[in-house]
């Protein structure tokens, strides 16, 4: 998964390999959002929780989440398994 999607630059995932023959808008790689949450919480659960709070650092930024908003609950429950929420008891 790093080797063919990570973004060295953002610490995010792209939703496709690089393809030296796509052209128009498939030659733009994405970073969607939903791709990277569930990476997120996939690393979370195999126990890298520091590389998962990474990639959700990468992508939860105010621009990235002005339209997300059926997203939210998605990033809550990233949060939460990265640990990132402190949950009253």
């Amino acid at each position: 998964m790093d080797r063919q999607l990570a973004d060295p630059t953002t610490g995010a995932y792209f939703a496709q390999t690089i393809d030296a023959n796509a052209v128009g808008v498939f030659a733009h790689r994405r970073q969607p959002l939903e791709d990277n949450l569930a990476a997120a919480r996939f690393l979370a659960a195999l126990g890298d929780k520091p590389r998962a709070a990474h990639v959700l650092a990468a992508v939860l930024t105010p621009e990235a989440l002005d339209h997300q908003g059926p997203w939210a609950g998605a990033v809550l429950l990233a949060l939460d398994d990265v640990g990132a929420v402190p949950w009253p008891k």
